[in-house]
């Protein structure tokens, strides 16, 4: 097997082992904490997720790419970036801990800075995007199920010995900083050293990194004001409920993901296979996705019952529409690499702002009219035109094109494949 083919199968077993044991945990943690519980602290996780755009400030994708090319220029971005992540992570925590001082407990609060912990590890490990850009997945593989692991272990003892809800932020921690450390120990063990500080690459990184910083954070609002307008219009129940399903309706798209970021690397080092490789990233999409679509669409009931639970079965209005979001949700994280890949940064700020606002707006008024189901539509809404519409009139790069030619020979496929 090649190396195409053999970062996809270690991709994908990462995801598939995160996903049965991982979600088998939530699952149990979810029925141990009831919706408000399980709320407060995925209301936290919504608002602390804007720290990682921030912080990487664009370095996930910039990386990613670079490395795909050339690895050298991969490992100057990430050495580049050190200081500045740190105080850009320092600078948005404070912010937000003051802005939520008032409004919580100091049990909510310790939840708070114990998920900051982890959030300060999630945006400052940069290695793992190096890895998927020069295809050595196994090293995120190794890394992150050590921390899944960790993770699930404390979760699983802290049910047992049923303990406060305030200890079920620890497992964040672990879920990143064990990997993180490993990350850095291997590019050091592998020869593979940060590079020395060069100049060039500043006016580089600020330039490229500030589009994508924005365009990250809007395509963020657009996934997370959802949940923040739950909870702040209605309850935390409400945002319980809305996370556990969307959790159901994402746990599909490892699989689609693994192809997609093993496709695109090869993709943009090549230019005899790019809209191949494109094109074959759109259709695994669609295909991975069609069954998930009918098992949500008839069986939302039993399948809610199965695994939350009873208390949770009002999320079943919201399984259908979620798992059509994760569908053009797939389709935005492709058009999002071709056009970056094709220097389109500045359009891709543009639309991700376009698209954050309309979001904002159809959150707002669908949860004050239809609360719970109306943050689904205004999610599917949004995920659906930036996954769509919203790249077409990028000219650089006819994603329409690549979209609607999706189907592809057998012939084509393992040409892209065996290439």
């Amino acid at each position: 097997m090649n190396k195409l083919t053999w970062n996809i199968i270690w991709l994908i077993f990462d995801k598939l082992i995160t996903l049965l044991g991982g979600f088998l945990i939530t699952v149990l943690t979810a029925r141990y904490l009831g919706p408000e519980k399980i709320g407060i602290i995925n209301y936290f996780l919504a608002i602390l997720a804007f720290i990682v755009p921030i912080t990487q400030f664009g370095g996930d994708i910039l990386i990613f790419l670079k490395s795909a090319k050339n690895e050298q220029s991969g490992k100057m971005l990430i050495n580049h970036t050190k200081n500045m992540r740190r105080l850009l992570f320092t600078v948005s925590f404070a912010a937000i801990y003051l802005f939520t001082y008032q409004d919580y407990n100091q049990y909510d609060r310790l939840i708070l800075v114990i998920l900051g912990v982890a959030s300060f590890y999630q945006s400052y490990d940069l290695y793992k995007f190096y890895f998927n850009g020069v295809m050595r997945s196994k090293e995120n593989v190794i890394s992150g199920q050590a921390g899944v692991l960790a993770s699930l272990l404390l979760r699983s003892i802290f049910v047992f010995f049923k303990l406060p809800y305030y200890f079920f932020a620890l497992p964040y921690v672990a879920l990143y900083i064990i990997p993180f450390w490993y990350r850095k120990y291997r590019i050091k063990a592998k020869g593979i050293e940060t590079a020395k500080y060069a100049t060039q690459f500043k006016g580089y990184f600020l330039k490229n990194g500030f589009p994508i910083l924005i365009s990250s954070l809007s395509i963020l609002v657009y996934i997370k004001v959802g949940q923040i307008m739950l909870g702040t219009f209605l309850t935390n129940k409400e945002v319980g409920l809305y996370t556990s399903a969307l959790t159901l309706a994402q746990c599909w798209q490892f699989v689609p993901l693994a192809l997609i970021m093993s496709f695109i690397s090869k993709s943009v080092s090549s230019s005899t296979f790019k809209d191949k490789g494109f094109r074959l990233c759109f259709l695994a999409s669609t295909l991975c996705s069609v069954p998930f679509l009918l098992a949500t669409y008839f069986l939302a009931q039993p399948i809610i019952e199965a695994t939350y639970g009873k208390a949770f079965l009002e999320a079943q209005s919201l399984l259908f529409l979620l798992t059509l979001t994760t569908m053009f949700s797939l389709y935005g994280t492709i058009s999002s690499r071709i056009i970056i890949d094709a220097g389109g940064n500045k359009y891709m700020m543009m639309k991700s702002l376009v698209v954050s606002i309309m979001s904002v707006g159809l959150s707002y008024w669908f949860v004050k009219e239809y609360g719970l189901i109306g943050a689904g539509y205004a999610a599917l809404i949004s995920e659906a035109v930036s996954g769509t519409v919203g790249n077409y009139f990028f000219k650089k790069s006819n994603i329409f094109k690549l979209q609607y030619s999706m189907l592809m020979s057998k012939k084509d496929i393992l040409s892209f494949v065996k290439g």
